[in-house]
C-alpha cells in the first residue's frame, strides 16, 4: 500500500465481481447507528451505565463513521474504469454527481426535520465537492481528510461548539435561520461537514486499494488496529502530559482537545474511527470471502445494499414508531437494545425479500431515477 500513489497506478481491481463485503459492512453500520439512536431516543441519558452502557458507548459515532467511510468507498468507483476518459465523459459524471449531491442535501434537510442527527447532507456536500475531486491521486485525497480534521480544530478553538445546543433534550437552538443552518451544517451539528467529510475521502482512498488480493486485506486491517490503538493510547498518554506532567492546559482542557468521543469530534475520535473502520470493513471482506455461500453474509450483504433506505427506514419507522406507542425517553437500556435488535432483525428478512424481486432498495431506485 503506497499512500502517495497515484490514481491510475491503483487502477488495478477487478470490478466485474461485486465485493460484497462492503456491503456486509455497511449492514453492521446501520445494526450500530439503530443501536446507538434507540438508545439516545428510548432512553434517558443517567441510565445509559454498565455493560450494555459500554457497548452503545462504542458504537457512538463509530457505526456513522463507518458508514460514512463505506460511502467513500463507493464514490471510489467513479472514474475507475477508465481514468483517461474523454472530457465529455468526465463531465457527465460530474454532472450525475452534483445532481446526486443535491438530492442528498435536500434529503438530509428533509430528515433534520425529524431528526437532529442527520449525516445525508455531509454526503451531499461531500458529493458536490467530489464532482471536482474525482480523478485526485491519493495523496491529495488524504491530503483533504486531513485537511477536514483539523479544519475543524481551528474552528473549535475559534467558536463555541455548544452554543446552540441543550444536549439534555438534543434540541438546537437558530436551526432554522440562514446562521443557524450553515453554521449546524459545517462545524456543529451532530454530524457536520467539518471535520465528518474527511472520513468520505479517506474511503475513496480505501476503495482504491486492490482488497482483493490477500496481503493487502491484512496490511490494511493491521493498519486500522493500529490506528485505534494509537488514537486510544495517544488519548490518555496526552492528556495526562498536558494537565498534570506539563500543565499547560487544564484537564478538562486537555480531555476535550485529546477524546476519543464523538462529540466533538476531535482528531483522536477521527484517528480512531477511521482505523476501526478500516479494520471491520477488511475483516468483513475476508469473512465474505470464505463464507460466500453463508445464508448470514448473503442476508447482511442484501440488507447493506438498501443502506440508504434503512438509514431513513429506521428514524421514521423505527424511532417514529417507537416514539409513537410512548417509549420516548421511557425505557430501559436492556429494552432499547433488544428493540433495536429486532428492528435490525425485520431490516434484514424485509431485505432478503426485496433484492428476491427487484435490484435497488426504494430509496437507491428513487435517487437513481432522480439523478440519472
Amino acid at each position: 500500500m503506497a499512500v502517495t500513489t497515484t490514481y491510475k497506478t491503483t487502477n488495478v481491481v477487478n470490478q466485474a465481481q461485486r465485493i460484497i463485503g462492503y456491503d456486509v459492512a455497511r449492514a453492521l453500520a446501520i445494526l450500530g447507528m439503530v443501536i446507538v439512536h434507540f438508545s439516545l431516543t428510548l432512553v434517558v441519558s443517567d441510565q445509559q451505565s454498565g455493560w450494555l452502557g459500554l457497548i452503545v458507548e462504542f458504537c457512538e459515532g463509530r457505526a456513522a463513521a463507518l458508514f460514512v467511510v463505506l460511502a467513500g468507498v463507493g464514490l471510489s468507483l467513479i472514474g475507475r474504469n477508465n481514468p483517461d476518459a474523454e472530457a465529455a465523459a468526465i463531465q457527465a459524471k460530474r454532472w450525475t454527481l452534483t445532481k446526486r449531491g443535491l438530492f442528498l442535501l435536500v434529503l438530509g434537510l428533509i430528515n433534520l426535520t425529524i431528526w437532529p442527527g442527520d449525516i445525508l447532507r455531509v454526503y451531499g456536500i461531500a458529493f458536490l465537492l467530489i464532482a471536482w475531486l474525482f480523478q485526485a491521486s491519493n495523496r491529495v485525497l488524504l491530503g483533504l481528510a486531513l485537511g477536514f480534521v483539523l479544519a475543524f480544530v481551528g474552528l473549535i478553538l475559534r467558536f463555541d461548539f455548544n452554543q446552540n445546543w441543550n444536549w439534555a433534550t438534543l434540541e438546537y437552538h437558530n436551526l432554522w435561520t440562514l446562521a443557524g443552518l450553515l453554521r449546524n451544517l459545517l462545524f456543529d451539528g451532530f454530524r457536520s461537514v467539518f471535520p465528518w467529510a474527511g472520513l468520505i475521502f479517506f474511503g475513496m482512498w480505501l476503495g482504491r486499494q486492490n482488497v482483493q488480493a490477500a496481503h493487502v486485506r491484512r496490511r490494511l486491517f493491521w493498519l486500522g488496529i493500529g490506528m485505534a490503538l494509537a488514537a486510544q493510547l495517544g488519548s490518555i498518554g496526552l492528556t495526562h502530559v498536558f494537565s498534570q506532567t506539563w500543565p499547560i492546559l487544564g484537564k478538562p482542557d486537555a480531555a476535550m482537545l485529546f477524546s476519543t468521543a464523538s462529540i466533538p469530534p476531535m482528531p483522536l475520535f477521527m484517528l480512531s474511527a477511521a482505523g476501526l473502520s478500516l479494520a471491520i470493513i477488511m475483516g468483513c471482506i475476508q469473512l465474505s470471502l470464505g463464507l460466500s455461500t453463508s445464508r448470514i453474509i448473503n442476508s447482511l450483504a442484501a440488507t447493506g445494499q438498501l443502506a440508504l433506505t434503512w438509514y431513513i427506514g429506521h428514524i421514521v419507522l423505527g424511532l417514529g414508531g417507537l416514539t409513537s406507542l410512548g417509549l420516548y425517553q421511557n425505557s430501559s437500556l436492556a429494552t432499547a437494545l433488544w428493540l433495536a435488535l429486532g428492528f435490525f432483525g425485520v431490516a434484514v428478512g424485509c431485505s432478503v425479500w426485496w433484492k428476491k424481486h427487484f435490484n435497488h432498495g426504494p430509496l437507491e431506485a428513487l435517487l437513481r431515477w432522480a439523478t440519472r
